[in-house]
C-alpha cells in the first residue's frame, strides 16, 4: 500500500495529465490557431520566462497585486472592526448589503 502523501501526489499528477489531454483534444478540434496545445504553450512560456522584459513585467504585476491585496485586506479589517465595534453601524451595513 502506498502512503497517503504518495497517493495524493499520484492523484494530482493524474488530474494534471487528464486536463492536459482534454486541452490537447480541444486544440485538435478547434485548431492550433484558435487554441494552441499544451506543448507549444509550455515552450512559449519557457522562452518568455527567460526574457528580462517579461520578468520585469511579471514582477510589476505581482507588486500591483500585492498592493491591491493589502488595500483590500486593510479595508475589510477596518470595516469589520467598525461594524463589530458599534452595533448600530453593523446593523446599518448589514441592512444595506442584504437588500
Amino acid at each position: 500500500m502506498i502512503g497517503k502523501n504518495a497517493q495524493h501526489a499520484l492523484d494530482v499528477a493524474l488530474i494534471c495529465l487528464a486536463l492536459a489531454l482534454v486541452w490537447q483534444i480541444a486544440s485538435w478540434q478547434l485548431g492550433a490557431d484558435l487554441l494552441p496545445g499544451p506543448g507549444p504553450t509550455l515552450r512559449k512560456i519557457a522562452v518568455l520566462s527567460a526574457d528580462r522584459r517579461f520578468q520585469r513585467d511579471l514582477a510589476a504585476t505581482a507588486n500591483a497585486y500585492l498592493i491591491a491585496l493589502a488595500i483590500a485586506m486593510a479595508g475589510g479589517l477596518a470595516l469589520g472592526v467598525v461594524c463589530g465595534g458599534w452595533k448600530w453601524i453593523g446593523d446599518e451595513v448589514d441592512r444595506s448589503f442584504l437588500r
